[in-house]
């Protein structure tokens, strides 16, 4: 398949009657494209053309999106920023696979959204802000949302008639620093509603059905450094995800049940340790990556290839942890190069990040070289 975008997108900031900043533009895109399948034997000898590729034969998604954004300073320690944003997709495909006749077909369809956002930031002092927020979030359904006939990790058929997404997230969180401290976190909760799932057809087999249904999101994100000197410091970062949505049980039962959302992040950390001497421009950092074992899988990833099947029943068992060292350097050799080398994986372990078609690099080697002007 073949997928061109064109766009164009400007933005633009004044200063407002109320000591305020105002942000506001418009994003245009528009979208093309194409596919082909041409089927040959076992001796490759060409035998047929089917009416489209992985997603519609021929197609265009534009996007139109204006937006909206105030920041207002209500005193020393509050400030208040709130937006808008509209959006209007269109969707006009002259050419796909109708999933009931097999034949060819043309459809057009048009989503409408205007959603918002407000957040408060209070600086409690100067090495201390806290915000909490309330957003909105739209997402339409994608050209492969309405025509894929994917065969990848599983088979799906078109659905011309999926509905829009919508979120609401309401999200608490603060950093600052005390001493040689320095921490940051946030916690945030989803509420989902018409999320775009994908569920088993049959019992058996790798065939899955589209529909909308709603679910939750939420999670936790937090960082604490410490500056050993002024030359080390050590950080510590993590992140936890949970989440769940409506989805259906194959046939003949059918029946709705609440399961973990698809392809859930797992439990994971990061340690760092860096070097940068006083006296010198370069740095260097050593860091440990270590990830849980994710077993929370929706009935998709159940048949999903690219999730291990441990035990051989044909139903995925879940990505096992693993836990990665890697180093780091840098140097400025010049005023605006940046020549860097990594060493990653140094373990050489294996190991596939949930959700990935493949495993992740071995023992590997990077040089980089950073030119700025």
């Amino acid at each position: 398949f073949d997928l061109n975008d064109l766009g164009l997108t400007a933005r633009f900031e004044s200063d407002g009657a109320w000591a305020d900043r105002w942000a506001y533009g418009i994003e245009i895109h528009r979208e093309s494209v194409d596919s082909f399948k041409r089927r040959y034997d076992a001796n490759r000898n060409f035998t047929s053309v089917d009416i489209q590729g992985p997603l519609a034969a021929d197609a265009s998604y534009t996007t139109i999106a204006a937006y909206l954004q105030d920041e207002l300073q209500l005193d020393d320690a509050w400030s208040l920023i709130a937006g808008l944003r509209a959006e209007r997709i269109e969707v006009d495909v002259d050419r796909t696979e109708d999933p009931d006749t097999g034949l060819p077909t043309a459809f057009t369809r048009d989503y409408d959204s205007v959603v918002g956002s407000v957040r408060a930031l209070f600086a409690a002092s100067a090495d201390q802000v806290w915000y909490g927020g309330l957003s909105q979030g739209f997402r339409a359904p994608s050209l492969y949302d309405l025509t894929s006939l994917d065969e990848t990790s599983v088979s799906e058929s078109p659905d011309f008639d999926l509905e829009p997404e919508h979120f609401l997230q309401a999200e608490l969180g603060g950093r600052g620093r005390a001493g040689n401290f320095s921490w940051e976190g946030a916690a945030y909760h989803t509420w989902v509603s018409d999320i775009i799932v994908r569920n088993p057809d049959a019992a058996t087999g790798g065939d899955v059905l589209k529909e909308n249904a709603d679910g939750w999101i939420r999670g936790l994100e937090a960082s604490l450094a410490y500056a050993w000197t002024t030359e080390w410091s050590t950080e510590l970062s993590g992140s936890w995800m949970d989440g769940e949505v409506d989805q259906r049980l194959p046939a003949p039962g059918s029946q709705q049940v609440r399961r973990p959302i698809t392809r859930l992040m797992p439990l994971q950390a990061r340690l760092t340790q860096l070097y940068q001497p006083e006296t010198a421009d370069w740095w260097a950092e050593a860091y440990i990556w270590a990830v849980d074992n994710q077993d929370k899988l929706s009935l998709r990833d159940e048949r999903d290839s690219r999730i291990p099947d441990t035990d051989g029943d044909g139903f995925s068992d879940g990505s096992p942890g693993y836990t990665i060292v890697g180093l780091r350097a840098g140097w400025p050799v010049a005023a605006q190069a940046l020549l860097t080398v990594a060493l990653e994986n140094v373990g050489d372990v294996d190991y596939r990040v949930h959700g990935s078609g493949v495993n992740g690099p071995g023992l590997n080697l990077i040089l980089g070289l950073d030119l700025r002007f």
